[in-house]
């Protein structure tokens, strides 16, 4: 007998659906969103020889992948946004979305699993997810500066606001009665944020230079383009071997740098990139591929050339090219860590044009 358990965590309390092999349901509930409740849960499904746990990806997806396979039992995490079934639907509870994971998992249907992080790669995700959120506040800090001063009558770059506190204080100088005391409270704030980063930044560096990560980064940024951030958003959410995938393509439909297919007919049609996947790496491996355009040898290089050709056609395909080549950048990256070289540079060079 094989039993299929579709669970949809909340804060505070999760619901859960039980289904066996023909798609019928056993039973259905709810539970504390603690990993207490949820090993009391499962325990009564021990006897049962094979016990699928299908869940979404989350915050939580760690500890309640450590309770399953405490269990020993099969545990089954996925992206929420793959699943299609759950996105698409109007009807959307969490007692539903239950029902739903343990009917397509009964059916085979649930999408790709994925792989939950090694303790070492949470750590690097958690605080590269950490430094994101102190550089959003802090732009958000920036542009309410930037408006304060452009409502007294002060025209100041919003990108010297991000520089140094010299700026912040030269501002803040210039203003008078209230809008003076709500800049200096925003300074306050941003001072703090800047201070935060700082350390964040650090502990980055500090851990990238640990045995563990250090000849994975330092393959990652042989290739082209690939700088310090692309190759720690790529060791935390890849890790140092990417063993996790079988091919660069499949890492980059992991990161949604893929386009959607319509099909029409005999006809396939490309929309726009799926964006599944963790949003941090896939912005910052964006930036890696402009910072490999602005290399003085790259509109020579293979890829530049193939850059040039593909946006011949107007500012679309600019944004179009810069996906794909954001795409060859990781699909190099994953093969340098899965093959343990260093990138080959005479990859990039151009065949030599032949005389007659």
């Amino acid at each position: 007998m094989r039993v299929y358990i579709g669970i949809d965590a909340g804060w505070e309390s999760m619901r859960y659906e039980v289904r066996n092999a023909k798609q019928e349901r056993i039973e259905r509930g709810g539970i504390a969103a603690t990993p207490e409740a949820l090993e009391h849960f499962l325990k009564k499904y021990e006897p049962v020889k094979e016990v699928q746990v299908a869940f979404e990806s989350g915050t939580q997806m760690y500890w309640m992948d450590a309770v399953v396979k405490k269990m020993g039992m099969d545990s089954y995490p996925f992206h929420a946004a793959h699943f299609f079934t759950l996105v698409k639907s109007k009807n959307k509870t969490d007692k539903k979305d239950a029902e739903r994971i343990a009917v397509e998992a009964a059916k085979q249907g649930l999408p790709e699993r994925i792989v939950i992080p090694e303790e070492d790669e949470k750590r690097l995700r958690d605080l590269l997810s950490e430094r994101e959120a102190y550089k959003k506040t802090l732009t958000a800090q920036v542009n309410r500066l930037h408006a304060l001063t452009v409502s007294e009558g002060l025209l100041i770059k919003k990108g010297r606001l991000t520089v140094d506190a010299a700026s912040w204080e030269r501002v803040i100088g210039q203003l008078t009665g209230g809008a003076k005391a709500e800049a200096k409270r925003m300074y306050a704030i941003a001072l703090s944020l800047m201070q935060a980063l700082e350390e964040l930044e650090e502990a980055i560096r500090h851990e990238l230079a640990q045995d563990e990560w250090r000849p994975a980064f330092a393959r990652l940024t042989s290739v082209p383009g690939i700088g310090f951030w692309s190759a720690a958003v790529l060791l935390a959410w890849c890790g140092p071997t990417a063993a996790r995938f079988s091919s660069g393509r499949k890492a980059a439909s992991y990161f949604g740098l893929v386009g959607l297919t319509r099909q029409s007919g005999k006809q396939n049609r490309w929309g726009h990139i799926t964006k599944a996947g963790p949003s941090i790496p896939r912005r910052i491996l964006v930036q890696a591929a402009h910072a490999f355009l602005r290399h003085h040898r790259a509109k020579t290089s293979r890829w530049g050339v193939w850059y040039d050709q593909l946006t011949q056609g107007g500012k679309r395909r600019k944004k179009i090219a810069i996906i794909g080549l954001t795409r060859k950048l990781v699909t190099a990256a994953v093969a340098c860590l899965r093959n343990e070289t260093h990138w080959d540079s005479t990859r990039l060079a151009l065949a030599p044009e032949r005389t007659s």
